[in-house]
């Protein structure tokens, strides 16, 4: 007696209305769960960060809202090339700006701020 994909659920084998949801999102977490162990070493690296698994997982769920088959590359490929400028967007929302100088930075041959005279390296960056 073997496991049948295509068998279907007596009303005891099937899910509670109001467990369907929690299913569904455990699933999605667990699928891309599976399919990270499947990642080349460098990307398996990354992935494991839980701010990116969470983007992963969020990214899925809503694929899977919108009718994506997970299982089926040319799908995902297809729902990613319709969805990238909302993704951009998601994406820059959460972003910092880099740091800017106030100051130009002194570099090694330049006087010294301190006015000694010296030069910067001889002076104040000797230990830098």
């Amino acid at each position: 007696m073997g496991f049948n994909l295509f068998k279907k659920k007596t009303k005891t084998e099937q899910i509670p209305a109001g467990k369907v949801g929690e299913k569904t999102e455990k699933n999605i977490e667990q699928q891309v769960e599976d399919e990270l162990k499947h990642l080349p070493k460098g990307l398996a690296e990354k992935a494991k960060d839980p701010q990116v698994k969470e983007k992963i997982v969020g990214v899925a769920k809503k694929m899977k809202e919108d009718g994506v088959n997970l299982k089926n590359p040319l799908a995902i490929k297809k729902w990613l090339k319709q969805n990238e400028q909302k993704l951009k967007e998601e994406n820059s929302a959460g972003s910092v700006d880099p740091i800017t100088r106030e100051e130009p930075k002194i570099g090694r041959n330049d006087n010294c701020p301190c006015g000694s005279g010296k030069k910067y390296k001889k002076c104040c960056g000797t230990g830098k």
